[in-house]
C-alpha cells in the first residue's frame, strides 16, 4: 500500500504494482499505515483520524476520530495475534 500526497491510500498487487485499491476517505494527507498479520485488513491513519480497511474489498471497517496532540511523526503497528 502506498500513501500519497493527495490524500489516497492506494493497494497494489505486490507481483505487478497494478493498482487494486483506491482508499480516499481521509481529509489530510496518511502519515501512516500498516497490514494486519493475514493481510486482510489495512489500519490508515490521517491528522485526527484512525480508520481500518477491508483490503479484499476496499470497505472502510472502522473509523475513529482521535483526540490525540499532533505529532510531527505517527506511527501504527498491528500484533502478531
Amino acid at each position: 500500500a502506498l500513501a500519497c500526497a493527495d490524500n489516497v491510500v492506494y493497494v497494489l498487487n505486490a507481483a505487478t504494482w497494478q493498482r487494486r485499491l483506491a482508499l480516499a476517505a481521509h481529509d489530510s494527507n496518511v502519515s501512516a499505515l500498516a497490514y494486519s498479520p493475514d493481510g486482510t485488513r489495512l489500519a490508515t491513519y490521517a491528522m485526527r483520524s484512525l480508520r481500518w480497511w477491508d483490503t479484499a474489498t476496499g470497505q472502510e471497517l472502522l473509523n475513529l476520530p482521535v483526540d490525540w496532540p499532533e505529532a510531527m511523526y505517527f506511527s501504527l503497528a498491528f500484533s502478531p495475534d
